[in-house]
């Protein structure tokens, strides 16, 4: 058993002799927070934030894998020369209807896969509830457009890569569009910094989280919270006005399996995708979710998170004192019976007993 694996056996171990056990007195509701909508719960009187997520088919998902700040997160497929507003993907995006719900997120390009420097109509396509059904369309601010917008491609082409071992964990048009990045640095760079030989991962783009090490320049990879190593998780950059900020500590719970892994703030999102939570590849694979942000990651889990403000450490390096310092914060603060107590509806549906 790894050092990693066998710290989180000991925090669920800590935490099952922690947590009394049995029937718990109901407990008052809590108060309720929207946050770019999402919902929030605080217990008045408590600090402690929490929030459940849940996904279906045809909803919105209740874990997301982020990649971001994984120095393999985003590799060089797309080399753009001059000023460009997109790329050209590697086929012909068709008409959004053609995708199925799920594996609409993120699908943006030209229809007719023109050739660089010509005009195309440029579709991004998103998942909208259309007569309350959702459906995959060409979006605009959450509403399905009628026509796509015509634009000119500018000089943007891609690099064809057959080797999956120079891919990135998760593909180019997820960071964002040239000029305007959010998971790739600079943002607001034309072609992102490319991390060099002395880097951990050469050749790939730099992968920024919002949370950094100052210890490190922006362009550095070795400054921000690696997914792949560090459990995070993403939350809405407006969350700081219910006192949670980046560095503060959370407990995250697989409702559905019980297993739990502790976590670190480290990242923010803006726009409408706060229906759902995100976490980093190790954090997801510590709960038992397939950690592949090509993926996106899985609709159909009911995921718990319990944030703990004024919490910050140093710059998260060591994954497994983290977990062990949010199974220490958790178990305080009363565990998986305080939020069953707290929220009686989430009782029943709890399956780890």
């Amino acid at each position: 058993m790894s050092r990693q694996l066998a710290c989180g056996a000991f925090a669920v171990g800590l935490f099952a002799l922690a947590a009394p056990s049995g029937a718990q007195a109901p407990a008052a509701a809590p108060e309720t927070h929207k946050i770019q909508n999402a919902t929030f719960h605080r217990i008045v009187g408590d600090t402690a934030v929490f929030f459940r997520r849940t996904g279906g088919s045809g909803q919105a998902m209740g874990f997301a894998v982020d990649a971001d700040g994984a120095p393999h997160a985003y590799a060089p497929d797309f080399t753009c020369e001059g000023s460009n507003t997109a790329w050209k993907l590697p086929a012909n995006i068709g008409q959004c209807s053609a995708h199925a719900v799920e594996k609409c997120d993120h699908v943006k390009g030209f229809v007719g896969n023109p050739a660089a420097g010509e005009h195309a109509d440029y579709v991004t396509c998103a998942t909208v509830k259309v007569d309350h059904k959702w459906t995959c369309c060409d979006a605009h601010e959450g509403q399905c457009r009628a026509a796509p917008v015509h634009r000119t491609q500018g000089g943007c082409t891609l690099h064809e890569n057959s080797d999956p071992a120079k891919r990135g964990f998760d593909s180019l048009p997820a960071a964002g569009n040239p000029g305007n990045w959010w998971a790739v640095v600079p943002k607001n760079a034309i072609k992102p910094a490319v991390q060099g030989p002395n880097d951990p991962a050469p050749g790939f783009y730099v992968s920024g989280t919002a949370y950094g090490d100052p210890a490190y320049p922006e362009g550095s990879q070795r400054r921000y919270v690696d997914s792949e190593r560090i459990n995070y998780i993403a939350l809405p950059a407006h969350i700081a006005q219910l006192g949670v900020h980046l560095g503060d500590y959370a407990m995250v719970i697989n409702w559905k399996t019980g297993k739990l892994s502790g976590a670190v703030f480290a990242d923010t999102y803006v726009g409408d995708h706060g229906e759902h939570g995100e976490g980093s590849i190790s954090l997801a694979k510590q709960i038992g979710i397939h950690g592949d942000a090509r993926g996106h990651g899985a609709r159909s889990e009911d995921v718990v998170y319990v944030l703990f403000p004024g919490t910050k450490k140093a710059f998260p390096r060591d994954n497994d004192q983290l977990v062990l310092e949010s199974v220490r914060l958790f178990v305080a603060w009363g565990g998986i019976p305080k939020l069953k107590a707290t929220m009686p509806a989430w009782a029943s549906t709890y399956a780890h007993e």
